[in-house]
Order: C-alpha cells, then structure tokens, then sequence
C-alpha cells in the first residue's frame, strides 16, 4: 500500500514537471491538442462496432506533429472509410475479420493515427458503418517548435516536442501508470495475496513499458537536438563564408593599398630627387667656365 501511494506521488511530480518545462513559451514535454469527438459516439468511449455485433471502442488517438487543427468528417462505403477536411481526405480501407484486441487506422497523410479496442471479432462493414457521419474536431495547436535550416526563410526543421505526462495526457505508456498505480481500493478492500500480487504485475508492467516508452522519447529528442546542433554549425559556417566574401567585395585591402601609398610616395621623393639635381647642373657648368 505504501509503495503505491509513492508511486502515486511521483506519477503527479512527472506530470508537474512535464506540464512546467517550456521553451521561450513553447512547452517542450506536454501535448497542446485538445480534441473533442463530436457525432453519434463520444471520444475514448464509443462504441463503434453495430448494434448486433460485438462492442468495440476507441481506446487512444495519437496526432503526428503535422495534424492541421480543424474538423474531420468520418464517411464510409462498404469497407472503405474515409477521413476528410477542408481541401484534404485519405481513405483507408477496414480489414472484413475485424480482429480481437487493438487495431490500427492510421490516416498517415492527415497525422491522426486512431486505436480500435475490439472485445470480440467483427466485419469491417460494420465497423466503417458505425462512423459514418461523424466529426472529429481537433482543436489547439502541436506542441512543436520551427526553425530555420538553411538559408533559405522556407527550409525550416520541425523540432516535436513530447508528452510526457502520466495524469490527464494522451500518451497511453505513461497513463497506464497513472491508472495502474491510482486505483488501489479494491485491493486493499479485499486485502488478498493473489489481488496484491495481480496488482503488482499490472503496475510493474505498466512501469517497464513507461521507462521503454521514456527511452525511446529521450532518443528521439536527442536525435532532434543533434541535427539541430548540426543546423546550426553548418549556418555558423555560411554565416563566416558570406561574411568573408562580402568583405573581399567591399571592404579595403589595407596591405596592398599601404605599398601602393608606399611606392607612390618612393616614386614622388626620387622625381623630386632628380628634378633638384638636374636644377643644379647649370650652376655647375657655369662653375667650369669662371
């Protein structure tokens, strides 16, 4: 009982540290979508399978850091289902046995990746039917940074920030903490040794798959913060090579104008030189004749 009110605590202290790291007002660790599942059924908890058929819902909705905030209207023919906005759509087609467990609709090319928990098998028809008709509403913007890569204003890097919360995000690896180590009531009302041990299997698994989950978020930052520290040697160097150019442009040559000051003033004293002493040749002719 003890441990998991400890894991519990730390569960809130990750998620307050992941809500207060920002960037220049950008938060780096928290997702800044909001979405909302307007329609027939009602986000996180639908029921999309048909009515006769086995129940299954929509466990997570994950967006890539290139979803566009707007509205998304579901359509279906037969197997084929369909996502569309204003000026985009992609259509994915539904597998006819519907299988057991979580399955995939990724509609890459819009970012909005859904995960179907089905309880039992079901035909595709009758999952697509069940969307038909409703709206996915996302709202918000990506909690995403741009910068700029190379010369050019329009070569821009997209740095994807993360979420790591593990109370109210949307990040499945990191809520299964939360809802795995928060919830100890019921065993602790029955008190048994198999209802300890079960509960500590569920939170010890979820705790393993958020440290994987953690590890592969820490690459992918890191990945993200190398290429920008390569972005920004590379612009260093152009900055340096433009500089230099310019400056071989416009700028003076201080050396080659210094000899040429120097050799002008040689050239002007041994002209005076000569013109003096050619001044006083007549004088000395004149010397020779007295």
């Amino acid at each position: 009982m003890n441990i998991y009110a400890e894991l519990d605590e730390l569960n809130k202290e990750i998620s307050s540290v992941s809500t207060k790291t920002t960037f220049n007002g950008n938060s780096l660790l928290t997702a800044q979508n909001s979405l909302t599942f307007a329609g027939s059924n009602g986000l996180l908890t639908a029921v999309v399978g048909a009515s006769a058929a086995p129940a299954s819902t929509i466990s997570a909705v994950t967006l890539s850091p290139n979803v566009v905030p707007a509205a998304y209207t579901f359509t279906t023919v037969g197997t084929q289902l369909t996502l569309t906005t204003t000026g985009n759509s992609q259509s994915i087609s539904i597998a006819n046995a519907f299988s057991v467990g979580n399955n995939t609709y990724n509609f890459n090319n819009l970012g909005i990746s859904l995960t179907i928990t089905a309880s039992a098998a079901d035909s595709g028809a009758n999952q697509g039917a069940a969307f038909a008709g409703d709206v996915l509403t996302i709202s918000g913007s990506v909690a995403s940074m741009k910068f700029q890569s190379g010369a050019a204003i329009t070569d821009e890097f997209l740095f994807t920030g993360l979420d790591t919360r593990t109370l109210n995000g949307t990040k499945a690896e990191y809520l299964a903490v939360s809802t795995k180590t928060g919830n100890v009531g019921a065993v602790t009302a029955s008190g048994t040794q198999a209802a300890w041990r079960l509960a500590f299997d569920e939170a010890s698994t979820a705790v393993d798959n958020a440290i994987i989950q953690a590890n592969t978020d820490r690459a992918v930052l890191g990945s993200q913060m190398n290429r920008l520290g390569f972005i920004s040697t590379a612009l260093m160097s152009q900055s340096t090579n433009t500089s230099a150019s310019r400056s071989a442009i416009i700028d003076t040559d201080f050396a080659a104008e210094t000899a040429s000051l120097t050799k002008g003033q040689i050239m002007q004293q041994a002209a005076t030189a000569m013109l003096a002493q050619a001044n006083q040749m007549p004088n000395v002719i004149l010397s020779l004749l007295k």
